[in-house]
C-alpha cells in the first residue's frame, strides 16, 4: 500500500472518528445555565455588563437552535455571541455544534478555548469531554510546522497564505496531500508536496534561491560526479 492509499484510508478513519464524535455530541450535555452575566470570574474581566448581556441572549439563542439539530444557525448565534463576550461556555457549545459540521479543525480550536479557565467555567464533566475529544482529534489529524527565513517571501499551505517570511507557522491540519509553497520576485519558488498520516508531525523549512544560484550548483554538481565515480572505481 502506498502512503497516498493509506493517507486515504486513515482519511477515512478521521471521517468516522467525527461520526463518532458527533454521535458523543448528544450525550455531551451542552451548556444550558446562564453565563454568570455580572460575576468577577478571570473569563468576565474588563467586559461591560451590556457586551455580557448581549453575549448571553444570542448564546440562548444558540442553545435553541442546538437543541433542534439546526447546527449551521447555532454555530452563528455562538460565533456572533463569542464577538461579544470570549467565555469558555460558549466555546464549548460552538465546539458541539461544529462536531456535525465536518469541522474537526475549528473543533479542536474551541474545545481549547473552552478549557483555557479549566473545569469551573463548564464543570469537571464537560471539561473531560472536551480534553477526551482534543486527544482524539489530535491522533487523527497532521501537525505541521512551517518555517521561511527569506525576507518578503509569501508562503502558502493548498494555495493560501499563511504569512510573509520571515516567519513560522504551526498548526492542526487534515491528513493527506498538501502542497507548501514559498515565492517571491527574482526567486525560483520552492514547494514541498507530501501526504501527512494522522498523527504524524512535519516540520518544513523552505528556502528560496536565485536562477543563477541553482544553475551554479549544478555546474558544480555536474564536476563533482566524474571524480566521484573515478574514486570509486579505484582500486
Amino acid at each position: 500500500m502506498t502512503a497516498i492509499q493509506r493517507g486515504g484510508s486513515r482519511g477515512r478513519g478521521l471521517a468516522v472518528v467525527l461520526m463518532c464524535l458527533s454521535a458523543s455530541a448528544s450525550m455531551a450535555q451542552r451548556v444550558d445555565k446562564p453565563l454568570d452575566v455580572g460575576g468577577d470570574r478571570p473569563w468576565a474581566l474588563g467586559v461591560p455588563r451590556d457586551e455580557q448581556q448581549a453575549a448571553q441572549a444570542l448564546f440562548f439563542e444558540g442553545n435553541e437552535r442546538l437543541r433542534e439539530s439546526v447546527f449551521v444557525e447555532a454555530s452563528r448565534n455562538y460565533r456572533r455571541a463569542l464577538r461579544h463576550w470570549n467565555h469558555p461556555a460558549i466555546h464549548y457549545n460552538l465546539a458541539l455544534a461544529l462536531m456535525n459540521l465536518d469541522q474537526p479543525i475549528e473543533v479542536h480550536k474551541h474545545l481549547k478555548a473552552a478549557m483555557g479557565h479549566g473545569p469551573e467555567p463548564l464543570d469537571a464533566g464537560r471539561y473531560e469531554h472536551a480534553r477526551s475529544y482534543n486527544a482524539l482529534l489530535e491522533k487523527q489529524l497532521a501537525w505541521v510546522d512551517v518555517r521561511c527565513d527569506q525576507e518578503g517571501a509569501v508562503v502558502t499551505l493548498n494555495g493560501q497564505a499563511l504569512f510573509t517570511a520571515p516567519g513560522r507557522y504551526q498548526a492542526l491540519i487534515r491528513p493527506g496531500m498538501h502542497s507548501i509553497v514559498a515565492f517571491k520576485d527574482g526567486y525560483l519558488p520552492t514547494e514541498k508536496r507530501q501526504p501527512l498520516l494522522p498523527g504524524e508531525k512535519a516540520e518544513l523549512h523552505l528556502e528560496l534561491f536565485t536562477e543563477d544560484e541553482v544553475i551554479r550548483y549544478r555546474r558544480r554538481w555536474s564536476a563533482w560526479i566524474p571524480w566521484t565515480v573515478l574514486g570509486v572505481g579505484v582500486v
